[in-house]
């Protein structure tokens, strides 16, 4: 009998053991279980602040964009520009200057922004007689080659860039047209004791995408969703195809001694110099400051675009720009 007993107490405690083991295995499996199911909410709360994040961004630069055109296109509507055409503005006569207002457009702007762009940039047309809109049609005629529009809205393709030549001892390439003005201005301006580093010159489409590349990722770099870092990117560098340096007409104009590619550019004697005299040898500033509401470009002291001697008196006579002219 003792040993029936001693085995039954056996078989007990085996099976006591057993029970003790699955409880524990299941305790686990719960345990387990809740722990993935708080990191799922934990990971789901994350994406949707997240979302919420670049959806905050994405409404403040739409804003943005919306203000800068009511700018520019208030300024035209209000009646800023001075009636003989000399001196037309949008937006900065009202005081804006420096970085207010100076938001570049983006490629995907709205139909609103658009159309603040279209009657910002008919405004100095708009103002000149009968005689010179003909006299503008006619040097348009014998420079038209010069005279390529391209901005956000209008792209340039690969058949209508001039031909080529090198510049800056090989390092830069721009349009063989410029080349003779080029050498002219820089030399007088040397000696009037100015001397200038050339930054940029021809860029191509692709060179143009690989650095619009490189910006987006470094936005993306710092957070910034794909769709955003383009945004902020097109802020201030254009779309391949639709950048003025594919012409190989447009020049950016460091003065040696500040080579830095920002408004204090202007404060320089060098740049003041460009600026009074470029005109004479067929350079045009580019994108004035009194023009960002035009232009849909902020203002750059450093860009400076060939038109040719006739076409540049003409528009510095006027202070008008390609966007107020070319439409006629």
């Amino acid at each position: 009998m003792d040993g029936k007993r001693q085995m039954s107490y056996v078989r007990t405690g085996s099976k006591a053991r057993q029970r003790q083991r699955y409880q524990m295995q299941r305790y686990r499996r719960q345990k387990l279980f809740l722990c993935l199911a708080l990191l799922f909410f934990i990971v789901l709360a994350i994406r949707c602040l997240t979302r919420l994040y670049v959806l905050e961004d994405q409404v403040f630069g739409v804003e943005q964009k919306v203000q800068a055109a009511d700018t520019a296109v208030g300024g035209v509507l209000d009646g800023q520009g001075h009636a003989d055409g000399k001196n037309i503005t949008a937006g900065h006569n009202n005081g804006h200057n420096g970085a207010d207002g100076i938001i570049e457009l983006a490629a995907k702007d709205t139909e609103q922004l658009s159309g603040g762009l279209e009657q910002a940039g008919n405004s100095g047309a708009a103002q000149l007689s009968e005689n010179e809109i003909q006299e503008w049609k006619a040097i348009y005629g014998r420079n038209k080659e010069l005279l390529i529009l391209v901005n956000k809205e209008h792209s340039i393709s690969r058949e209508q860039e001039p031909a080529m030549r090198t510049i800056c001892n090989g390092r830069l390439s721009s349009a063989d047209c410029l080349y003779n003005d080029l050498t002219e201005m820089l030399s007088d301006a040397k000696k009037a004791g100015y001397e200038y580093w050339i930054a940029s010159a021809y860029r191509s489409a692709e060179r143009q995408q690989k650095l619009v590349d490189e910006d987006v990722r470094k936005f993306q770099a710092q957070g910034c969703s794909y769709e955003i870092a383009l945004e902020k990117t097109y802020d201030y560098m254009m779309p391949a195809g639709y950048s003025e340096h594919q012409t190989g007409l447009a020049l950016d104009i460091l003065c040696s001694g500040n080579i830095n590619m920002d408004d204090s550019q202007e404060e320089e004697p060098g740049n003041k110099w460009m600026k009074e005299h470029c005109q004479e040898y067929g350079f045009i500033l580019r994108y004035p400051r009194e023009k960002e509401g035009i232009t849909g470009i902020r203002y750059e002291p450093w860009h400076f675009r060939y038109v040719g001697k006739e076409a540049a008196a003409w528009l510095t006579e006027r202070n008008l720009t390609l966007e107020d002219v070319l439409p006629l």
